[in-house]
């Protein structure tokens, strides 16, 4: 499944001593299992990448947050209902071009909008530039006079 993948087997360490590590991975054997048997599938690691999808997604108590926000800052998007799509628009698309048209133009959106966001940056910097070179021409002129 993934090229480069190696599963290596060690021996289990004690439970008394990593009771969260051993929870952690009832918990995901659980949750492999429920996927398998949801999606018919036979081998366990197709699922992972959907498990650990829902493992970071999950809300952590401790930290207030999901471990997927708390490493990277940002919620995690998948999938068309995290797009910034309307659900009427993506109901009515029918084919995958329609779709890659419809992402390449929120892109370019999203495009349009950080260059006109730099040009405004741009803008503003250059009023500043100006305004401070109109204040030292006038302290020269008045030194002058």
């Amino acid at each position: 499944m993934w090229p480069g993948m190696k599963l290596v087997h060690g021996k289990q360490g004690h439970s008394q001593s990593q009771g969260s590590v051993e929870r952690s991975s009832q918990d995901i054997r659980d949750m492999l299992v429920a996927w398998m048997s949801d999606n018919n599938a036979k081998t366990w690691s197709e699922g992972l990448r959907f498990i650990q999808n829902k493992k970071t997604r999950t809300l952590h108590s401790g930290i207030n947050t999901s471990s997927y926000e708390a490493m990277f800052g940002t919620a995690q998007r998948i999938g068309l209902g995290d797009s910034p799509l309307t659900e009427d628009i993506y109901c009515s698309t029918e084919t995958e071009e329609e779709l890659e048209q419809l992402f390449n133009a929120g892109m370019n959106n999203g495009r349009n909008k950080e260059d006109k966001d730099e040009a405004n940056q741009q803008d503003r910097k250059d009023e500043d530039e100006n305004l401070a070179n109109d204040i030292s021409e006038e302290k020269v002129e008045k030194k002058e006079n």
